[in-house]
């Protein structure tokens, strides 16, 4: 084998490494922003539900407070769960 040879040969090696580097970077690139996109959608989800909790905690802490006074203690057992005295008779029309 000659210079020439070799030195094809070895250029030919050159090309084949620098190729395949060339793709397992935009392999590895592509992997990352896809990794990326999907962590950016679970933290708008994560968002989006710390702000549904926080609206009921806001409700539920406001119910809480209500709940404290009677006559709304009774109120609220009278229509959220059908109670009644007991000289009352109660009908649900649906």
């Amino acid at each position: 084998m000659n210079l020439r040879e070799r030195i094809s040969e070895l250029s030919l090696r050159a090309k084949i490494l620098c190729a395949l580097l060339v793709v397992g970077g935009i392999w590895a690139i592509g992997n990352e922003f896809i990794t990326m996109l999907r962590l950016r959608i679970e933290i708008a989800e994560l968002r989006d539900r710390i702000e549904y909790y926080q609206e009921r905690l806001r409700h539920d802490s406001m119910l809480i407070r209500n709940l404290e006074s009677p006559e709304y203690l009774e109120r609220y057992a009278r229509e959220k769960y059908h109670m009644h005295a007991a000289d009352e008779d109660i009908y649900i029309i649906r």
